[in-house]
């Protein structure tokens, strides 16, 4: 077996040989290949896309139904329910939601992460187009809409003046978005906020009672006289010449002129009985812009990109031309633009950062190679950096990435990898030119790669090994987190590929062994090899003595394992605390506030100012954005949160924007923690909900602490409402969970009237009719289009409508009804009161399902503490204390992700912890799977280089001594500064799992070429490792240090202490307990 291994390395070190020798030989080549890796690495970097986050394709769609007429549960069970199924049938569905509420289904479908966005599209109309025959008579067809992650706005623009009207600044808005169109790389535009133009006819009901005047009678004299036509005529001549009849309503004065009655010789005009005015039918919406308590109307427009543009040139190119527009004279002097969110400068800044990590990192890598090696070496290694990552961005350019802050992350996390080829390389080199001083360079430098070439293509694999299953994490972690598997590969690979070629081609040039100067510099380098001699020389020494003494070979031995015991009991009596992510520091954090279900815009828009006036008091607060009434400008966390879907009186949304996290000592977390305390007091008094959303630092979920109450049986849906109540009340009584809050409120109760149908009938008077009546009265009619003749520009940017609704005087009252008429058969008016009869009724609720089950949720968000812990007090409660609202239901089954429950007639009830606590479970088990296949894999792949089975056990025995770093460090972390492992730091430790490999790789390869040549075990050892000490303790050193410049980083410090403790603690063992190991197991 020996023999074997042996003869495949003496022909893999003839292939390294022979394509190293290539490039010396052929100068011409290396000068070429050079030449291309740095242009096809700066046309990737210059042509890549900028942005802050990796592109994540989510297909979504919402199906929206109206039903008029049908209660909640008609709409449920005859629409969204089979929509659901139907829904459910198609491949590559993940979760579907439905609302169903009075006349009205609202069903949102998500496909799995990664599917094909058109096909996804035509299978879901298709599906509906297949199965219109079994929509229920009344119900109008689905109306679908796509919610993209695409049409998310990178830029939102406020508009502001005290000179202008709402109207005004609508109108203006939207002849700024299209300026903004014509922008390359700009995609769809939303605007929010303004004052429509229409024309509003405000009737009085008590001068149309007194004319004999009904508001039908008004509602049919406008369409009457609001149209135009074309006929043509034949003239002498051969052509047929149209003719156009105009009869449209081209302005106000049409509207107040428009006769509806005829009274002897005189006429009834509109303007006698109604008010028109040109505006909004009423106050649907507020949105304002707040600068220090100066509150002013706002106008908001959001710019989205093209899904393959630029984020960062985009929004450079928007502030120009808007900077453009300014100097022209296109925004006047007397309103006001202002960028309030711009995705590009923080994609810049996050870029900028990073880069500039990166060169840090660089240099740090640089002047440790300066230390150890000499001068020449130490720029042989430096010039592969910079090569290496050139040719992975031009990887990059290929595979259609983009960059962004993963991608950086990624790089820097591949610093200290892809420098440890270069650096064996270029330090095996050295040794054997300083060795071989009288024989030919160019076959010493090519002996030297090829001793340890096929070492590096080992250490490489397994590296690239332990990160390829990462690509394989599933759900929106998945894209989020595949730079990293792509990147970090790529890098090494690309690495690996210079070390073996271009260093070599380099060193021929450069590398001399001798010594002219003796500058600092120099005199630095002998220093610290000499200190490295004398840590050499007492390393062999421990060695011989381990190898001599048993008792100090068994001490060191049970040292580790109960180490190492200690270590990965420290998860279990939660020493080490787990979570996510961090919160990351950013400008700018969210208010939801949610009153009860009845109240008025005015008194939402009330509560809001009050709140807007204390948040706008904090020192850290540079601007607040409000809309009440109406969504705001979603954002990527506000999309996936259905913030695009808070358009009711009783809500209003917040954006907090803060001053630069450089320029403040609080943390954006810190100032949220500070505004809910600050808002309770009018939260408490109001009766309303506010809920502090806080932008995540990875994938965003609907909640960060979330219940799913789930039955199978409709009909019991107030067991659900009632098992919320009760873990409502619960969670209450949880550490850490705040912003409490459930999809189901409180029964109000609602006036209602039934119609007396058979008096109607007596009077020739339908129930549409009184319907139409009484929603036009209250609630306003559109009754025809408002052709605006003094629309000079000719520019109609969205349709204006003609309104008609009484004065809010006639409706403000329910005896007002006395007042509102219809005419009957024979054309006399009678009350509408007459056929009403009055009762009360609890306010309809809504019925929510999810993956086709009625559920009820419980929401909240978290406060000092992690979601895992709170979650998990949640699940043992559950198990150990809760029982249905019956009393005598019983556990059927159980799970991490939730409880299900049997009650005592059989009915099934689902209680699920979702939100962040899901995410956590699927993204560790994502993770620890990637590591458990990176391992077999390994070993695997090793089992093939040495063609033993035994010879790789050694090498991956290695691989538990960094969890003897890594845990117990995060317990300390956690003592110090509340520091958790979370996802990155698993990053950290599945790589450590490819570098701690790569250690022990270099090793025993010299240990078997050693022993190959006649040496004995233990010379072997002692020799291998003596030579390898130095590659091992540089490629450690430079990983560690690289890993520094991100620890500042909140979300990636986790991975920076994986990497920084465990590959500290995993070298110097490697360099010990492996040789022991080894000689143990061989003597044997």
């Amino acid at each position: 077996m020996k023999n074997n291994y042996m003869d495949q390395k003496n022909s893999g070190q003839k292939f390294f040989k022979n394509i190293a020798g290539v490039f010396i030989k052929n100068k011409e080549l290396g000068v070429l290949m050079i030449l291309f890796i740095v242009f096809f690495g700066v046309v990737g970097f210059i042509l890549m896309p900028k942005q802050y986050n990796p592109k994540i394709i989510a297909p979504a769609f919402r199906i929206t139904t109206y039903f008029p007429y049908a209660t909640t549960e008609e709409v449920y069970e005859l629409i969204s329910r089979p929509m659901e199924e139907k829904i459910s049938e198609l491949d590559d569905v993940d979760e579907i939601y439905s609302e169903s509420r009075d006349g009205m289904s609202s069903v949102l479908v998500t496909f799995n992460v990664g599917s094909n966005k058109e096909d996804a599209k035509i299978d879901l109309v298709q599906r509906f187009r297949s199965n219109m025959n079994e929509k229920p008579i009344g119900a109008k067809d689905p109306l679908i809409e796509e919610v993209d992650v695409d049409n998310v706005p990178i830029v939102t623009v406020a508009i502001t003046s005290h000179h202008f009207s709402k109207e005004a600044l609508r109108s203006f808005a939207f002849d700024l978005a299209d300026r903004m169109k014509h922008i390359p790389g700009t995609a769809k535009t939303m605007i929010r906020g303004g004052g429509r133009s229409d024309i509003v006819i405000f009737a009085d009901t008590k001068k149309l009672k007194e004319l004999d005047i009904s508001i039908n009678d008004i509602y049919t004299a406008i369409q009457k006289n609001n149209a135009h036509t074309i006929s043509t005529t034949t003239d002498s001549s051969p052509y047929r010449i149209p003719v156009r009849v105009f009869g449209n309503i081209e302005d106000v004065q049409d509207v107040k002129k428009i006769v509806i009655a005829h009274r002897g010789d005189s006429v009834v005009r509109l303007e006698d009985v109604a008010r028109v005015e040109v505006g909004e039918m009423h106050t649907a919406h507020y949105v304002e812009y707040d600068e220090k308590n100066d509150a002013q109307d706002a106008v908001y427009i959001g710019i989205a990109k093209k899904s393959d543009a630029n984020a960062t040139t985009v929004a450079h190119d928007i502030h120009n031309e808007l900077e453009a527009l300014q100097k022209q004279g296109f925004i006047s002097s007397d309103i006001s633009v202002q960028i309030v969110r711009d995705d590009g400068a923080v994609a810049h800044e996050s870029i900028s950062g990073l880069t500039k990590s990166l060169a840090t990192s660089i240099v740090i890598v640089v002047l440790i190679l300066l230390f150890f090696l000499n001068t020449r070496s130490a720029i042989v290694v430096a010039i592969a950096i910079p090569l290496s990552l050139l040719g992975v961005f031009g990887v990059g350019f290929i595979f259609g990435e983009t960059i962004n802050r993963i991608t950086l992350f990624a790089l820097i996390l591949s610093l200290g990898l892809l420098v440890d080829n270069a650096t064996v390389v270029v330090e095996n080199m050295y040794r054997h030119l300083k060795n071989r001083q009288k024989e030919k360079k160019d076959e010493v430098i090519t002996d030297a790669v090829a001793e340890v070439g096929s070492g590096l293509v080992m250490s490489t694999i397994t590296t690239v090994l332990a990160f390829i299953p990462m690509a394989f994490v599933t759900g929106m972690m998945g894209p989020y987190m595949r730079p990293i598997p792509l990147f970090v590969p790529a890098a090494i690979i690309v690495s690996l590929f210079i070390a073996l070629t271009i260093s070599p081609f380099i060193s021929n040039f450069v590398l001399r062994t001798e010594n002219q100067n003796r500058s600092i510099l120099s005199r630095l380098q002998n220093s610290t090899r000499q200190i490295f001699s004398r840590i050499e020389k007492k390393y062999v020494n421990f060695l011989q003595s381990l190898f001599t003494y048993k008792k100090k070979r068994i001490a060191l031995l049970i040292s580790i394992v109960v180490l190492l015991f200690i270590s990965v009991s420290l998860p279990l009596l939660t020493a080490v605390k787990f979570r996510m992510l961090p919160k990351a520091d950013r400008n700018q954090f969210y208010v939801y506030i949610d009153a009860n279900d009845n109240t008025h815009i005015d008194k939402t828009k009330q509560i809001t100012d009050d709140m807007v006036q204390m948040i706008a008091n904090q020192n850290e607060v540079v601007s607040i954005q409000s809309t009440v009434g109406i969504a705001p400008i979603v954002d990527f966390n506000g999309l996936f949160k259905g913030s695009d879907a808070r358009m009711t009186e009783n809500v209003a949304t917040l954006k907090v924007n803060l001053i630069d996290k450089e320029e403040r000592k609080k943390t954006s977390e810190d100032v949220a923690i500070q505004t809910r305390k600050m808002l309770q007091d009018i939260a408490v008094r109001e009766d309303v909900n506010v809920k502090i959303i806080e932008d995540p630092p990875g994938p965003p979920v609907l909640a960060t602490y979330h219940i799913k109450v789930q039955g199978e049986d409709q009909r019991k849906y107030e067991n659900l409402v009632h098992i919320a109540r009760d873990l409502e009340r619960v969670s209450h009584n949880i550490n850490g969970i705040v912003d409490i809050d459930t999809t189901q409120n409180e029964h109000t109760f609602e006036k209602g009237y039934r119609i007396k149908k058979e008096d109607a009938m007596r009077f020739g008077i339908s129930v549409d009719q009184i319907f139409s009546t009484m929603h036009t009265v209250s609630n306003g009619t559109h009754i025809a289009l408002y052709h605006d003749v003094n629309n000079n520009d000719k520019k109609f940017s969205e349709q204006h409508y003609i309104f008609l609704i009484s004065e809010k005087s006639n409706h403000d009252n329910v005896e007002d009804w006395n007042h509102v008429y219809v005419r009957s058969h024979d054309g006399e008016l009678i009350s509408i009161s007459t056929f009403l009869e009055e009762y009360s009724r609890p306010t309809n609720h809504v019925i929510r399902a999810d993956t086709q089950y009625p559920t009820v949720y419980v929401s909240g968000e978290m406060e000092g503490r992690s979601v895992v812990y709170a979650s998990i007090d949640m699940l043992k409660y559950l198990v150990q204390e809760y029982r249905l609202p019956s009393g005598k239901g019983q556990i059927e089954s159980w799970n991490l992700f939730g409880v299900k429950y049997v009650d005592e007639d059989g009915t099934r009830y689902f209680v699920k912890v979702g939100g962040e606590w899901q995410l956590t479970l699927e993204v560790f088990r994502d993770f620890g799977i990637a590591f458990a296949v990176a391992i077999f894999l390994i070993y695997f792949v090793l089992v093939a280089q040495f063609r033993s089975l035994r010879i790789p056990l050694y090498i991956m025995a290695t691989i538990p001594f960094s969890l003897i770093g890594v845990l117990p460090a995060f317990f300390m972390l956690y003592v110090v500064k509340d520091t958790y492992f979370n996802a990155t730091s698993m990053i950290g430790v599945i790589a450590l799992s490819g570098i701690v490999v790569n250690n022990a790789i270099i090793y025993l390869e010299y240990v078997l070429q050693k022993k190959s040549e006649g040496m004995n075990t233990d010379n072997a050892l002692i020799t291998a490792g003596k030579t390898r000490l130095l590659p091992i303790v540089l490629t450690s050193l430079t990983t560690i240090l690289g890993s520094l410049t991100i620890i500042s980083d909140p979300v990636w410090e986790g991975l920076a202490w994986a990497i920084i403790t465990g590959l500290s603690l995993s070298a110097f063992l490697t360099l010990i307990v492996l040789p022991v190991l080894y000689r143990m197991c061989e003597k044997r």
